[in-house]
């Protein structure tokens, strides 16, 4: 009996390595030709989803690389070349984003962005949270239901009012600041409109931009996406003043929408999760 069932299970493995032996790397390259089309796409749906959920696949690259290793994938080279090229191409993607940013010499401004989703937050959560962060400045998105309970909460923060243009169909981020500073609202074309707060570090004025654009997950979010990033970019960010963007900005840094802010001049990406971790973990807020 030992030696039928062996040989079955010797027979199971000659029909099912070869079936595994194509679809892993197989898988392989999809994942990598599709981070790649996210890449290049400039921003157009779907391809630029690949980029926004780089985690999930990179879980699928470990898993076929596990399998394959099982197989003995270095014996073809067609399979090996294929699962190696597309591990590189999305584990080393975010590294174009990454760039070293000094560290402060004098006084410094904090800032901390919060969303709080769509429904009801925990409001002493987030008033401990923003307390421990000793921010001076917070940018609060869909948080429009506990703003007045976090203004209340927090001693010596104070909720910066501004009016939000006529036409605004959704709500600007809302901001809460230790400083009395002055708050304005801007419209951006094919988006949510932006929250600028002229700040003050050490006498010097810096505008900090509130934003929040829609996630590119579906064809027509990602198109306002796309267009928000570019009027940003244009319109908002050249400013005559230092400036800082505070954002969800539903932008993964190897996206092409974070290239579009580099170029724009500005630095230090975050490449922490701060969406889904620790499951996921996709770095989408960023200061």
């Amino acid at each position: 009996p030992r030696t039928r069932a062996r040989r079955r299970a010797a027979r199971a493995r000659q029909r099912r390595d070869p079936v595994i032996g194509v679809v892993a790397p197989g898988g392989a390259a999809v994942v990598a030709l599709a981070v790649l089309g996210g890449v290049l796409s400039g921003g157009q749906w779907p391809w630029v989803l690949a980029t926004y959920l780089r985690w999930p696949q990179t879980i699928v690259m470990l898993v076929a690389a596990a399998t394959l290793l099982r197989l003995g994938w270095w014996r073809s080279g067609v399979p090996a070349a294929v699962a190696a090229a597309g591990m590189v191409a999305s584990l080393v993607a975010p590294l174009q984003a990454l760039e070293t940013v000094d560290a402060a010499r004098s006084e410094t401004l904090r800032i901390a962005v919060h969303n709080t989703g769509v429904e009801a937050g925990d409001a002493d959560a987030f008033a401990s949270a923003i307390s421990d962060a000793d921010a001076d400045l917070v940018v609060l998105l869909e948080s429009e239901d506990i703003a007045g309970e976090l203004d209340r909460r927090l001693d010596g923060h104070a909720l910066l009012t501004a009016s939000a243009p006529a036409d605004a169909a959704t709500a600007p981020p809302v901001v809460l600041a230790r400083g009395a500073w002055p708050a304005s609202v801007v419209p951006v074309d094919g988006g949510r409109p932006a929250t600028i707060v002229r700040a003050e570090i050490a006498g010097q004025p810096l505008d900090v931009v509130a934003f929040h654009p829609l996630p590119p997950l579906v064809e027509r979010w990602a198109d306002s996406h796309r267009r928000s990033i570019a009027a940003l970019v244009e319109g908002v960010l050249p400013r005559k003043v230092p400036h800082v963007l505070a954002c969800d900005c539903n932008t993964t840094p190897w996206s092409p929408s974070m290239r579009r802010l580099l170029d724009a001049g500005l630095r230090g990406p975050t490449v922490l999760p701060t969406f889904g971790a620790p499951a996921v973990g996709i770095p989408l807020d960023h200061v």
